[in-house]
Formats: C-alpha cells, structure tokens, sequence
C-alpha cells in the first residue's frame, strides 16, 4: 500500500495548522471600583470589585419594641445556609424552643442600641430534624408538617466578617449575588442577595458606619439655602413640627438607631443649636410620610463653606463686571460725544450727545439726538413742505418745515 498521499496530506494539515494563531480582542467592560462605605448593603450592587467586599463587616440591628402590630414572633428566612448541620429535637407535648432573652443596653461602633426583649419562637414535632440553615429553629404549620427556619433574632445585633463575595448573575436592572459571611464563633453563613431591599431585615457594613461617624459626627452642620428647601420639617424627638430656617447652623452629636413604631430603628443623626435644641435627621428617607428632615436637606461645613465661597465669588465678578460695564458705558458716552462734536460742532454736538434737540435743527441733527421716528408724515402746505416725526410708545413728536425743526412735543 502507498503511504506517500497519506504522509504528504498530514504533513500539510500540521502545516496549514501551525499557521493559525490566537488573538484577544480587547475587553470592554468597564473596572469595577473598590467599595467605599459610601452606600449600605441594599446598594451594593455589581458596581463593586468583589475582592473589595472581602474582610467587611456586616451589622444585624435591631428591631423596635414599639412597632405597632408587634405580633410576638420572630421574624424568620429560609436562605441563610450554614457549613454546619443542626439537628433540632423535641418530642410531643415537650416543644423545642428558642429561649426569650433580653439584651442589656449596649452599643455598635460607637452607635448606641436599645434594650429590646426578644419574643420565643416554639416549634412542636415528633421527630428530629436535621437543618443545613444558620441557627436553626423548628415551626409547627399545622398537626402534620413544619419547617426549620433562621430567626431574626439569631442574626440581630451579631456582627459577621464577609468571607466571600460572588456575583451570580449581572444584567442591567438585575444583580444576584452570593456573600459567605463568617460569625465570631467561626460558624460560615452563605446568604444570596437578589439586587433588592431585603424584606424584614436591617444590615449595615461597619464601612457605612464609621463613614457616615466621620462625615458628620462632632462637626457643624447647615441647613442648606436652596429655593426646594422646605418651610417647616417634623421633629420625632418631641413630635413638634419646626419652622425650617435656611442657612442656620448645628451640631451633629450622635449618630443613632432611633426606634419608633417602625420595624427596625432608622439611623438618624442628632443635631442641636445654640439653643441647646435637638432635631433628628434620619440617613434614609424612605418610607417616610411625616416630613422628617434627610441628608438632602443639610450641608456639612465643607460644603457650606464651599457654597459660601462660590457666592462671594460670583458676587465679586458680577460687581468687577459691573464696574467694567460702568467704565466701558463712559468711554462709549465720550467717543459719542466726540463723535457729535466732531459732526455738527461744539454747540449742537453737546446737546445732540445730550439726547435733546432745540429749533432750528436739522433732520440729521434731530435723528442723532432722538433716533429713527415710529412713523413719518409729510404734507406740503402751500410752498412748505411740513414732516412730521412720531415716536411711539412715548407720544412724542417733532415737526419740520422745509427740514428744519419748528416744533417740539415732548
């Protein structure tokens, strides 16, 4: 058998093959900036490099003991999945139970919590049940079926370190990500993030925190001067409606979680005047409906100052622009004059550069000091030739005979 076609058309083919390469076309997509603790967790989109997330910490707060409708129950989530494996046991007519327990007054990052007592949460069951949930504890629905679920109350006031951060899936109005969150005793939580505000949970990074502390704590604080600026705002502190005045200064004092008869406490700043009167201006306003003050509705000292300067800036080119004007205006009213002076002689010039007219002058004269009329009307009265100039909407006039000024209506 010839092998010579076979071996001549392999060794084509390694040639043709070695000819083809490899080439990157140049990536697009933008970089993804490192977190900056300027926005919270429900706004930690995709925008972040999740290599950023790595190390942050993540604060469970606390829910309000005067929520209206408090139902004595926890609050409970079926998609914080932990490394371990709890088995939850009670037999009938001897219920498992999460124990009540109340938490003395204590304080995150410098930020202080009220005491709140948390509700029990029963479970009734016959059998064991083994749970890969964080903190586990058992629900009975009905005689014949139940379910494990993580209470609030195992995550609210715990702080937990971000161990991994993974996007799932990112599209333009949607962002699915999955975050390993680790908590003091080592246990591993993973909790996936669906882009939205998580219904009946408050989470802060300590970034967010201590940057909104630096920003505004222990330093003035302005009521801004802008015409949307509001008349008068609700103070939750002592339930007073407050007149809003522009321009006035305070003192942030605090950065606090303010419980009301909302589910969890909203983090508001503490601001006093010299009056030794406080106000609380709440970080997020949303869910609002009582016209409390936001962020939007204060500046800090830099940008006060900031605002400030650009006034005084704009003030002092609007004056120097004014002066230059005034300063152009009288060497334009001189080049006239002269110009007058110069065309019709000293006398008439004045007068004419003075915007008047007297008898005896010309049209050319008269249209020097007065301008072009609104209408003309001329008549020819026996050998005379009579003009009319009207200026309107003044009601003025002049009359020529034989062009010559005769009459003046001023």
């Amino acid at each position: 058998m010839n092998k010579l076609p076979f071996i001549v058309a392999l060794l084509t083919a390694h040639a043709a093959l070695g000819q083809v390469g490899y080439r990157s076309v140049q990536n697009n997509q933008p970089v993804k900036k490192a977190y900056d603790s300027t926005v919270n967790v429900e706004n930690i989109k995709c925008q972040f490099d999740p290599a950023s997330m790595i190390g942050q910490e993540f604060y469970f707060a606390q829910r309000s003991p005067y929520f209206k409708g408090y139902a004595k129950q926890d609050t409970t989530f079926k998609d914080f999945f932990s490394d371990k494996q709890t088995s939850l046991q009670g037999v009938a007519g001897n219920p498992a139970k999460e124990a009540s327990r109340s938490g003395p007054s204590i304080s995150y990052a410098g930020i202080p919590i009220a005491k709140i007592k948390l509700p029990a949460a029963t479970a009734k069951k016959t059998n064991d049940v083994l749970s890969n949930l964080y903190k586990p504890i058992y629900i009975q629905h009905s005689s014949y079926s139940g379910e494990a679920v993580t209470p609030y109350s195992a995550l609210e006031n715990r702080t937990f370190t971000v161990t991994g951060w993974e996007i799932l899936k990112e599209e333009d109005n949607l962002c699915q990500t999955q975050v390993t969150l680790k908590d003091a005793d080592g246990e591993k939580v993973q909790w996936k993030i669906y882009g939205r505000r998580e219904s009946g949970i408050a989470v802060f990074t300590k970034g967010y925190l201590e940057k909104l502390k630096q920003t505004w704590v222990n330093k003035p604080v302005y009521f801004i001067e802008e015409s949307f600026a509001p008349s008068s705002f609700y103070n939750p502190l002592d339930k007073q409606t407050l007149g809003y005045v522009q321009g006035s200064k305070w003192q942030c004092t605090e950065l606090t979680f303010l419980f009301d008869e909302n589910f969890f406490g909203k983090l508001h700043l503490i601001l006093r005047n010299d009056a030794q009167k406080e106000i609380a201006v709440q970080i997020d306003d949303r869910g609002s409906l009582d016209k409390q003050l936001s962020l939007f509705y204060i500046w800090s000292e830099e940008r006060y100052l900031a605002v400030k300067q650009k006034e005084k800036a704009e003030q002092e080119a609007a004056l120097a622009k004014e002066e230059a004007d005034k300063k152009q205006l009288q060497k334009d009213i001189k080049a006239y004059r002269e110009s007058m002076i110069k065309q019709f002689g000293t006398a008439n010039g004045n007068i004419i550069a003075d915007g008047k007219v007297k008898m005896g002058m010309n049209q050319n004269m008269c249209e020097a000091a007065w301008g072009y009329p609104s209408d003309r009307v001329k008549t020819q009265v026996g050998a005379h030739v009579i003009e009319t100039w009207f200026y309107y909407p003044a009601g003025s006039w002049l009359k020529f005979q034989d062009g010559k000024l005769i009459q003046i209506k001023e």
